[in-house]
This record gives structure tokens, C-alpha cells and sequence, in this order.
């Protein structure tokens, strides 16, 4: 896990993960390849504090790995999915060439390559939670039909030929990241949606994989009856999280509704972590963007909280928004519906097919796509009333 620093939901699963194994097999020499340039306490306390995990330290080992920028996106500003490949291999090199070869070797982060390489070099067994496939037809389907997901220059969707080419390199890669998938013994998802991505590229893989939900520890949340007029958006700041989205939705529920009284009093808090300085600009960006809509003064932006500080914010709130398309699953819409939010999540992925789902017929939150289907969720969440509002809270929880 070459990034085990983080906060996010992928370093949350790993070491939720280590915790398990610990209560499991307590003798186990646990060892994790890293890259990040920090110390192994303060990584350990990090984790303790923002996930509030338990973490048995002394069988704990980091192994620090110094050839980071292989892995980077930046590194590869073009073919950057052969490109990263091909640096988790060299990563690997370095980690052979200077650490004893483990007996199961487990990867936590997408880069299947680094494991098959182990196997190469004689690790018993290869596993992987995957949390998102690195490619999948979707992706296929996006550049077919010439859209422009975050990953895409636009050119790739105003020239047809430039379309084609790209076409055919996510194919090529299609193919060679399921021949990564002959290395892998076993395989863990994230959500169904994942899974069924995951059995169609590594057929071979199909018996060996189940899905293991991410930790979302809902009996560590309370539900207040005492809800904000807040909306509440919990997310990494990164940009296919669609956060200029969530602000243009505010924007045009304060214009659509400006004499409502409950839209009137209605805040907007975003947060959520920032990993590198390039998530710190893409921050200040939304900070403009809300500033130009003029609902900044109405938002408040809660960057890299401490875990109690967050389950605070979501005792409090009434409304939580997610709008990234094609979402792996989503730990934050799971803990803001254990809080008691009612939550409006984007119609695919993970919110989807598994946490957005009818329970005995009854409504458990709303998915939305448009901006008019999101304005329109937030508006009759407002209007509802309290026995209405408890009763899909009870359903959710």
C-alpha cells in the first residue's frame, strides 16, 4: 500500500484489514511496503486517530520504498494506465531486490503487476482487494461514446480519429490487465458492482473472488433528533468526485427557491482530505467556483477532521450529497445514513447496487443523475415531515 499515510476509504480498509488478521492470527508478521516519507508511529498514530482502529504495533513493520514517482499519475502525463503499470513493476524490482520475499503478499491499491511480479519471485500466494478496476468496460463504453470523463484530455472527445486510437489503447490494456488477473489467487471487492467488473475481466478469477464490504463501523455513529439545516458532502477532494457539481446544485436550489424558508436557512458543509498539493489547488478551485455562484458564505469547508470532529459534524446534519459517477462503493454515504442523514447519492456504482437499496420495499434514501433530479430530492427532503424523515432514517439504519 504505497500510500499508507492517507485517510481515505482504501487506507480505512487496510487497516481495518490488519486489525482483522491481528485478532485472527495474532503471531503474524505483518509487513507493508510504502512510499510514504514519513515515520512508522506517526503513520500508526494517524491511522488510530482518524479511523479509530485498533492496532496491535509491535508484529507491525513498514517497509519504505523510495521509487514513489514510478507510480505517480503526474509521472506518466500520457498512456498513464501502462505507464503506472509499468512503475508498480519497477517498484517491485526495488522491494525483491531489498526485502525478503513474504509468504502471502496481499495488495490493497490496484497495481496488480506488483504482486505478479512477486509471484515471479516465488510468494506462495497472491491476494487483492480491489476497490475499483483499472479498467472496465465502462471506461470502454465512455470513450466509444466520446464522452470526457476526468482521465480523458478533451481532444479524445472532439476528434474521431484521436477517439479511435485511444479506443484501441484501452483495449490493448484491457487485456493485459486481466493477464495481471492470472497472478492473483484470491480477490476481494468492494461492492457488487465492482465484483461483476472484476469477474468479467478475470473469468479465470471468478470462484475465487467475494465481496467484503469496506469497515464502516455504524454503531459508532449517533443519530441526533436535533438535525442542522446542513447538507453534508464527505469526500477526498479530488476532481471525479464532482464537488463543482455539489455547489452548482446549492446554487441552484438557493435560485430556484430563494423564499423558501427552509431553503433560506439551509448551510452546505464539504469535507474531507486533502492528499497532495494538487488536491490543496483543486480545493482553492471550489473555493472560487463558490465564491463566483455566491453560496460561499453559505458553505463551510472542513479539510482532514480528526474522527470525533466528523462524527460531530454528521450527528448534526439533516441532508448528505455524493455525486461521483460510477462511485466503487462509498464508506461516507454508508456512516452519514448511520448518522441519521437522509442521503441523496449519484444513480450508479456501489450507491447503486448496494447501499441505496430498498429495505422491505421502503425508501432508504434518493439517487439522482441530473441537476434538476438533485435539486428536486433536496427540495422534498425539506418538505417532508418529521414522522416522514424518521421513518426513512429507521429504514436506513
Amino acid at each position: 500500500h504505497p500510500f499508507c499515510n492517507d485517510c481515505g476509504g482504501g487506507e480505512r480498509v487496510l487497516w481495518f484489514m490488519i486489525s482483522a488478521i491481528q485478532n485472527k492470527f495474532p503471531s503474524a508478521s505483518i509487513k507493508i511496503f510504502t512510499c510514504d516519507s514519513t515515520t512508522a508511529n506517526l503513520i500508526i498514530n494517524k491511522s488510530i486517530e482518524r479511523f479509530n482502529v485498533s492496532l496491535d504495533t509491535k508484529n507491525i513493520e513498514f517497509l519504505f520504498l523510495t521509487g514513489k514517482n514510478w507510480i505517480l499519475p503526474s509521472s506518466w502525463p500520457h498512456f498513464t494506465l501502462f505507464g503506472q503499470s509499468l512503475g508498480s513493476i519497477i517498484l517491485s524490482i526495488e522491494a525483491v531486490r531489498n526485502h525478503p520475499i513474504p509468504d502471502i503478499l496481499i495488495d490493497t491499491t490496484g497495481f496488480v503487476f506488483f504482486g505478479a511480479f512477486f509471484k515471479l519471485f516465488g510468494c506462495h500466494s497472491v491476494g487483492a482487494y480491489i476497490h475499483y478496476p483499472t479498467i472496465s468496460t465502462d471506461m470502454i463504453n465512455r470513450v466509444t461514446n466520446r464522452l470526457n470523463p476526468y482521465n480523458n484530455a478533451k481532444i479524445f472527445s472532439k476528434f474521431y480519429f484521436v477517439t479511435y486510437f485511444k479506443l484501441i489503447y484501452y483495449k490493448i490494456f484491457f487485456y493485459w490487465y486481466k493477464l495481471g488477473g492470472y497472478s492473483v489467487n484470491f480477490a476481494m471487492t468492494n461492492s457488487k458492482w465492482t465484483q461483476n467488473h472484476i469477474c468479467n475481466l478475470w473469468k479465470a478469477r471468478k470462484n475465487r473472488s467475494i465481496v467484503v464490504y469496506p469497515p464502516c463501523s455504524p454503531h459508532f455513529f449517533t443519530s441526533h433528533d436535533n438535525k442542522s439545516l446542513k447538507m453534508l458532502s464527505i469526500s477526498q477532494f479530488r476532481p471525479e468526485k464532482d464537488h463543482k457539481k455539489q455547489i452548482y446544485i446549492f446554487a441552484q436550489l438557493i435560485k430556484e427557491f430563494a423564499k423558501d424558508s427552509s431553503t433560506e436557512k439551509l448551510l452546505f458543509s464539504m469535507a474531507g482530505s486533502t492528499r497532495s498539493d494538487m488536491d490543496v489547488q483543486y480545493l482553492e478551485t471550489l473555493k472560487t467556483y463558490a465564491k463566483e455562484l455566491k453560496v460561499y458564505d453559505r458553505m463551510e469547508f472542513k479539510i482532514n477532521l480528526p474522527f470525533i470532529e466528523l462524527k460531530e459534524l454528521m450527528s448534526e446534519s439533516l441532508i448528505g450529497l455524493h455525486t461521483m459517477n460510477q462511485e466503487h462503493f462509498g464508506i461516507g454515504i454508508v456512516e452519514m445514513m448511520a448518522s441519521g442523514i437522509i442521503m441523496i447519492a449519484h444513480n450508479s456504482g456501489g450507491p447503486k447496487s448496494d447501499i441505496i437499496v430498498k429495505f422491505n420495499k421502503k425508501e432508504v434514501g434518493f439517487l439522482a443523475e441530473s441537476i434538476d433530479q438533485y435539486v428536486t430530492a433536496i427540495k422534498s427532503i425539506l418538505d417532508l415531515d418529521g414522522e416522514s424523515i424518521d421513518i426513512i432514517r429507521m429504514n436506513s439504519i
